[in-house]
Protein backbone atom coordinates (compact mmCIF):
# COMPACT_ATOMS: atom_id res chain seq x y z
CA UNK A 1 0.00 0.00 0.00
CA UNK A 2 1.38 3.50 -1.03
CA UNK A 3 2.16 6.50 1.32
CA UNK A 4 -0.95 8.23 -1.08
CA UNK A 5 -3.01 5.07 -0.44
CA UNK A 6 -2.92 5.29 3.29
CA UNK A 7 -3.55 8.63 3.43
CA UNK A 8 -7.04 8.54 1.50
CA UNK A 9 -7.87 6.05 3.63
CA UNK A 10 -7.36 8.19 6.63
CA UNK A 11 -8.76 11.07 5.37
CA UNK A 12 -11.68 10.94 7.78
CA UNK A 13 -9.26 11.71 10.72
CA UNK A 14 -9.11 15.42 8.43
CA UNK A 15 -13.15 15.66 8.66
CA UNK A 16 -13.26 15.39 12.22
CA UNK A 17 -10.54 17.91 12.84
CA UNK A 18 -8.03 15.62 14.10
CA UNK A 19 -4.71 16.77 14.66
CA UNK A 20 -5.38 20.42 14.68
CA UNK A 21 -3.35 22.74 16.96
CA UNK A 22 -4.84 26.31 17.29
CA UNK A 23 -1.98 29.15 18.62
CA UNK A 24 -3.35 32.07 19.93
CA UNK A 25 -7.03 32.15 18.18
CA UNK A 26 -9.15 33.03 21.11
CA UNK A 27 -7.79 37.18 20.34
CA UNK A 28 -9.44 36.94 17.68
CA UNK A 29 -12.53 37.07 20.04
CA UNK A 30 -14.02 40.64 19.76
CA UNK A 31 -12.75 41.21 16.05
CA UNK A 32 -15.62 42.21 13.98
CA UNK A 33 -14.47 41.52 10.59
CA UNK A 34 -16.64 43.05 7.28
CA UNK A 35 -15.07 40.51 4.71
CA UNK A 36 -12.50 37.55 4.81
CA UNK A 37 -9.64 37.49 2.43
CA UNK A 38 -8.35 33.92 1.76
CA UNK A 39 -4.50 33.97 0.48
CA UNK A 40 -2.76 30.82 -0.93
CA UNK A 41 -1.58 28.83 -4.09
CA UNK A 42 -1.55 25.34 -5.14
CA UNK A 43 -3.37 22.76 -3.00
CA UNK A 44 -3.43 25.38 -0.28
CA UNK A 45 -5.44 28.05 -2.23
CA UNK A 46 -8.16 25.33 -3.16
CA UNK A 47 -9.48 26.56 0.15
CA UNK A 48 -10.52 29.60 -0.36
CA UNK A 49 -12.22 28.34 -3.62
CA UNK A 50 -14.31 26.19 -0.99
CA UNK A 51 -15.32 28.91 1.26
CA UNK A 52 -16.60 31.51 -1.22
CA UNK A 53 -18.65 28.27 -2.65
CA UNK A 54 -19.47 27.33 0.66
CA UNK A 55 -19.91 30.21 2.89
CA UNK A 56 -24.05 30.31 3.07
CA UNK A 57 -24.35 26.86 3.42
CA UNK A 58 -21.79 26.70 6.57
CA UNK A 59 -23.31 30.22 7.79
CA UNK A 60 -21.26 32.91 6.90
CA UNK A 61 -22.65 36.05 5.83
CA UNK A 62 -20.23 38.15 4.62
CA UNK A 63 -18.37 38.26 1.66
CA UNK A 64 -14.85 35.84 1.24
CA UNK A 65 -12.10 36.72 -1.22
CA UNK A 66 -9.46 34.49 -2.43
CA UNK A 67 -6.07 35.95 -3.32
CA UNK A 68 -3.84 33.48 -5.38
CA UNK A 69 -1.73 35.86 -6.56
CA UNK A 70 2.03 37.27 -5.95
CA UNK A 71 0.86 40.40 -4.81
CA UNK A 72 -1.96 41.64 -2.33
CA UNK A 73 -4.74 43.19 -4.24
CA UNK A 74 -6.56 46.37 -2.28
CA UNK A 75 -9.35 45.10 -0.86
CA UNK A 76 -13.09 45.95 -1.07
CA UNK A 77 -12.99 45.96 3.41
CA UNK A 78 -12.72 48.42 5.92
CA UNK A 79 -11.97 45.39 8.66
CA UNK A 80 -10.67 42.05 6.47
CA UNK A 81 -9.66 38.99 8.70
CA UNK A 82 -6.82 37.76 6.63
CA UNK A 83 -6.51 34.27 6.32
CA UNK A 84 -2.92 32.77 4.71
CA UNK A 85 -2.37 29.39 3.96
CA UNK A 86 0.49 27.99 2.79
CA UNK A 87 0.84 23.62 3.43
CA UNK A 88 4.48 24.04 3.56
CA UNK A 89 4.97 27.49 5.11
CA UNK A 90 7.41 28.09 2.34
CA UNK A 91 5.60 29.61 -0.62
CA UNK A 92 6.95 32.88 -1.63
CA UNK A 93 3.77 33.99 -2.77
CA UNK A 94 1.35 33.47 0.30
CA UNK A 95 4.48 35.10 2.79
CA UNK A 96 4.69 38.08 0.39
CA UNK A 97 0.96 38.34 0.61
CA UNK A 98 1.08 37.90 4.40
CA UNK A 99 3.62 40.99 5.15
CA UNK A 100 1.76 42.88 2.79
CA UNK A 101 -1.72 42.10 5.08
CA UNK A 102 0.32 43.28 8.13
CA UNK A 103 0.28 46.76 7.17
CA UNK A 104 -3.56 47.19 6.30
CA UNK A 105 -4.70 49.37 8.47
CA UNK A 106 -7.91 47.79 10.58
CA UNK A 107 -7.25 44.27 9.93
CA UNK A 108 -6.20 40.65 11.74
CA UNK A 109 -4.13 38.18 10.47
CA UNK A 110 -4.43 34.48 11.24
CA UNK A 111 -2.01 31.91 9.26
CA UNK A 112 -2.82 28.09 8.52
CA UNK A 113 0.85 26.02 7.97
CA UNK A 114 2.87 22.81 9.18
CA UNK A 115 5.78 25.10 9.32
CA UNK A 116 8.44 26.71 7.31
CA UNK A 117 8.88 30.43 6.83
CA UNK A 118 5.46 31.04 7.71
CA UNK A 119 5.57 29.41 11.15
CA UNK A 120 8.38 31.51 11.70
CA UNK A 121 6.46 34.96 10.78
CA UNK A 122 3.76 33.90 13.10
CA UNK A 123 5.67 33.42 16.34
CA UNK A 124 8.04 36.61 15.53
CA UNK A 125 5.09 38.61 14.85
CA UNK A 126 2.65 36.91 17.37
CA UNK A 127 0.33 36.33 14.89
CA UNK A 128 -2.69 33.59 15.40
CA UNK A 129 -2.15 30.30 13.93
CA UNK A 130 -3.32 26.50 13.23
CA UNK A 131 -0.90 24.04 12.86
CA UNK A 132 -0.93 20.35 12.28
CA UNK A 133 1.45 17.53 11.66
CA UNK A 134 2.26 17.35 7.43
CA UNK A 135 3.11 13.18 7.90
CA UNK A 136 3.53 11.95 4.48
CA UNK A 137 0.60 14.09 3.39
CA UNK A 138 0.46 16.47 -0.19
CA UNK A 139 -1.08 19.65 -0.21
CA UNK A 140 -3.87 18.42 -2.41
CA UNK A 141 -4.17 15.35 0.21
CA UNK A 142 -4.70 17.88 3.40
CA UNK A 143 -7.19 20.19 2.10
CA UNK A 144 -9.38 18.81 4.96
CA UNK A 145 -7.00 19.32 7.65
CA UNK A 146 -6.76 23.13 5.94
CA UNK A 147 -10.46 23.92 5.80
CA UNK A 148 -10.92 23.07 9.15
CA UNK A 149 -8.14 24.62 10.79
CA UNK A 150 -9.40 27.81 8.53
CA UNK A 151 -12.83 27.43 9.85
CA UNK A 152 -11.20 26.89 14.17
CA UNK A 153 -10.05 30.85 12.74
CA UNK A 154 -13.58 32.16 11.18
CA UNK A 155 -15.48 30.66 14.13
CA UNK A 156 -13.46 32.66 16.80
CA UNK A 157 -14.88 35.85 14.81
CA UNK A 158 -17.94 34.60 13.64
CA UNK A 159 -21.09 32.46 14.58
CA UNK A 160 -21.36 29.93 12.50
CA UNK A 161 -22.31 26.58 12.64
CA UNK A 162 -20.97 23.61 11.11
CA UNK A 163 -22.32 20.10 10.15
CA UNK A 164 -21.13 16.76 11.04
CA UNK A 165 -19.64 14.75 8.34
CA UNK A 166 -21.92 10.87 8.27
CA UNK A 167 -20.72 7.85 7.99
CA UNK A 168 -21.76 7.96 4.02
CA UNK A 169 -18.95 10.14 3.18
CA UNK A 170 -16.04 7.37 4.19
CA UNK A 171 -13.26 6.44 1.78
CA UNK A 172 -13.27 2.70 1.87
CA UNK A 173 -16.93 2.77 0.61
CA UNK A 174 -16.00 5.04 -2.34
CA UNK A 175 -12.65 3.07 -3.12
CA UNK A 176 -14.44 0.74 -5.61
CA UNK A 177 -16.29 3.82 -7.49
CA UNK A 178 -12.88 5.18 -7.71
CA UNK A 179 -11.37 2.79 -9.72
CA UNK A 180 -14.08 2.01 -12.01
CA UNK A 181 -13.63 5.57 -12.94
CA UNK A 182 -10.19 5.42 -13.45
CA UNK A 183 -10.84 3.05 -16.18
CA UNK A 184 -13.42 4.88 -17.96
CA UNK A 185 -11.08 7.90 -18.10
CA UNK A 186 -7.89 5.49 -19.43
CA UNK A 187 -6.60 6.91 -22.39
CA UNK A 188 -8.29 10.09 -22.94
CA UNK A 189 -7.84 13.79 -21.56
CA UNK A 190 -10.73 14.79 -19.32
CA UNK A 191 -13.15 17.32 -19.11
CA UNK A 192 -14.68 17.99 -16.09
CA UNK A 193 -18.48 19.80 -15.90
CA UNK A 194 -20.64 20.51 -12.78
CA UNK A 195 -23.14 23.31 -12.22
CA UNK A 196 -22.01 26.68 -11.55
CA UNK A 197 -23.19 26.49 -8.31
CA UNK A 198 -20.27 23.41 -7.62
CA UNK A 199 -17.35 24.80 -9.78
CA UNK A 200 -15.23 24.31 -6.54
CA UNK A 201 -15.77 20.43 -7.06
CA UNK A 202 -14.93 20.17 -10.61
CA UNK A 203 -12.00 22.67 -9.92
CA UNK A 204 -10.59 19.95 -7.49
CA UNK A 205 -11.29 17.32 -9.75
CA UNK A 206 -9.27 19.12 -12.33
CA UNK A 207 -6.56 19.75 -9.87
CA UNK A 208 -6.38 15.80 -9.11
CA UNK A 209 -6.60 14.59 -12.12
CA UNK A 210 -3.88 16.92 -13.26
CA UNK A 211 -1.36 16.18 -10.20
CA UNK A 212 -1.96 12.97 -9.09
CA UNK A 213 -3.59 11.25 -12.44
CA UNK A 214 -0.79 13.21 -14.10
CA UNK A 215 -3.81 13.90 -17.67
CA UNK A 216 -4.42 17.11 -19.37
CA UNK A 217 -8.26 17.57 -17.56
CA UNK A 218 -9.90 20.88 -17.83
CA UNK A 219 -13.23 22.13 -15.71
CA UNK A 220 -15.66 24.32 -16.85
CA UNK A 221 -19.86 24.53 -16.19
CA UNK A 222 -23.36 24.44 -17.50
CA UNK A 223 -25.27 26.07 -18.60
CA UNK A 224 -22.11 27.94 -20.08
CA UNK A 225 -21.15 25.58 -22.09
CA UNK A 226 -23.63 25.18 -24.03
CA UNK A 227 -23.16 29.05 -25.35
CA UNK A 228 -19.55 28.35 -26.17
CA UNK A 229 -17.72 25.38 -25.11
CA UNK A 230 -19.44 22.58 -27.43
CA UNK A 231 -18.62 24.25 -30.73
CA UNK A 232 -14.89 23.75 -30.10
CA UNK A 233 -15.57 20.04 -30.49
CA UNK A 234 -17.16 20.22 -33.78
CA UNK A 235 -14.11 19.18 -35.86
CA UNK A 236 -12.40 17.35 -32.76
CA UNK A 237 -10.86 13.95 -33.28
CA UNK A 238 -8.73 14.17 -30.03
CA UNK A 239 -9.67 11.37 -27.06
CA UNK A 240 -11.53 12.97 -24.43
CA UNK A 241 -13.66 11.84 -21.43
CA UNK A 242 -16.05 14.20 -20.13
CA UNK A 243 -17.26 14.08 -16.23
CA UNK A 244 -20.76 14.68 -15.27
CA UNK A 245 -20.83 15.85 -11.58
CA UNK A 246 -24.84 15.72 -11.14
CA UNK A 247 -25.94 17.92 -8.15
CA UNK A 248 -29.04 15.63 -5.34
CA UNK A 249 -31.49 18.21 -6.88
CA UNK A 250 -31.64 19.35 -10.58
CA UNK A 251 -34.36 21.24 -12.62
CA UNK A 252 -36.19 18.31 -15.07
CA UNK A 253 -35.21 21.33 -17.63
CA UNK A 254 -31.35 20.99 -17.09
CA UNK A 255 -31.90 17.24 -17.23
CA UNK A 256 -32.86 17.64 -20.86
CA UNK A 257 -30.62 19.96 -21.60
CA UNK A 258 -27.79 17.87 -20.27
CA UNK A 259 -29.16 14.93 -21.85
CA UNK A 260 -28.66 16.64 -25.42
CA UNK A 261 -25.18 17.96 -25.11
CA UNK A 262 -24.41 14.51 -23.75
CA UNK A 263 -26.06 12.93 -26.84
CA UNK A 264 -24.56 16.25 -29.24
CA UNK A 265 -20.78 15.09 -28.16
CA UNK A 266 -21.11 11.54 -27.95
CA UNK A 267 -21.83 12.40 -31.80
CA UNK A 268 -18.52 13.85 -31.80
CA UNK A 269 -16.52 10.57 -30.18
CA UNK A 270 -16.51 11.77 -26.32
CA UNK A 271 -17.18 9.81 -23.79
CA UNK A 272 -19.37 10.22 -21.07
CA UNK A 273 -19.04 9.73 -17.32
CA UNK A 274 -21.96 10.85 -14.83
CA UNK A 275 -21.35 11.27 -11.05
CA UNK A 276 -24.03 12.09 -9.34
CA UNK A 277 -22.92 13.96 -5.94
CA UNK A 278 -23.91 12.30 -3.25
CA UNK A 279 -24.17 13.66 0.48
CA UNK A 280 -26.87 15.12 3.14
CA UNK A 281 -25.86 19.01 2.58
CA UNK A 282 -23.51 20.61 0.15
CA UNK A 283 -20.15 19.86 3.02
CA UNK A 284 -21.06 15.88 2.36
CA UNK A 285 -21.01 16.59 -1.29
CA UNK A 286 -18.04 18.65 -1.38
CA UNK A 287 -16.02 15.78 0.61
CA UNK A 288 -17.57 12.86 -1.41
CA UNK A 289 -15.95 14.49 -4.47
CA UNK A 290 -12.97 15.43 -3.21
CA UNK A 291 -12.33 11.37 -1.83
CA UNK A 292 -13.55 9.66 -5.30
CA UNK A 293 -11.66 12.37 -7.28
CA UNK A 294 -8.30 10.76 -4.65
CA UNK A 295 -9.22 7.50 -5.62
CA UNK A 296 -10.18 8.38 -9.28
CA UNK A 297 -6.62 10.14 -9.91
CA UNK A 298 -4.77 8.21 -7.88
CA UNK A 299 -5.91 4.79 -9.42
CA UNK A 300 -5.21 6.54 -13.14
CA UNK A 301 -1.57 6.89 -12.48
CA UNK A 302 -0.98 3.50 -10.62
CA UNK A 303 -2.21 2.25 -14.12
CA UNK A 304 0.32 4.20 -15.98
CA UNK A 305 2.92 2.83 -13.42
CA UNK A 306 2.77 6.81 -11.94
CA UNK A 307 3.87 8.04 -8.89
CA UNK A 308 0.58 9.89 -7.58
CA UNK A 309 2.71 11.89 -5.24
CA UNK A 310 4.92 13.30 -7.48
CA UNK A 311 4.87 16.81 -9.46
CA UNK A 312 7.79 16.64 -11.24
CA UNK A 313 7.21 19.77 -13.47
CA UNK A 314 5.74 21.56 -10.81
CA UNK A 315 8.80 21.03 -8.67
CA UNK A 316 11.38 21.63 -12.45
CA UNK A 317 9.55 25.27 -12.84
CA UNK A 318 9.96 26.29 -9.02
CA UNK A 319 13.53 25.32 -8.99
CA UNK A 320 13.97 27.13 -12.38
CA UNK A 321 12.17 30.38 -11.25
CA UNK A 322 13.85 30.52 -7.55
CA UNK A 323 17.33 29.67 -9.50
CA UNK A 324 16.60 33.20 -11.46
CA UNK A 325 15.37 34.80 -8.62
CA UNK A 326 11.70 34.68 -9.75
CA UNK A 327 9.03 35.17 -7.46
CA UNK A 328 7.83 31.69 -7.75
CA UNK A 329 6.88 29.36 -4.62
CA UNK A 330 10.31 27.66 -3.02
CA UNK A 331 10.94 24.32 -1.83
CA UNK A 332 8.33 21.43 -3.18
CA UNK A 333 5.01 21.65 -1.78
CA UNK A 334 2.62 24.62 -1.70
Amino acid sequence: MNSYEKNILAFSNQLEGRGLSGHGIEALRGFVPDGIVVCGMGGSGTIGTFLEHMARSIGIRIPILTVKDIALPKVPFAHPLFICISFSGNTKETIGVARAALKVRGAKVALVTTGGALLRLALAKKLPHVTFDPGGLTPRGASGYMYYATLEIIKKVLPMRVPKISKLISPSRIRTQGKELARKFAGTNVLVYSSFRNAHIGYIWKTNLNETGKVPAFANTYPEIYHNEIVGFEKTRVGWSALWLIERHIAPHEARRLKSVRELLTSRGIRHIVVPLKGKNPLEELWYAVILSHWASMYLAEMRHIDPTATRAIDTLKNKSSSEGGSASGGKKE
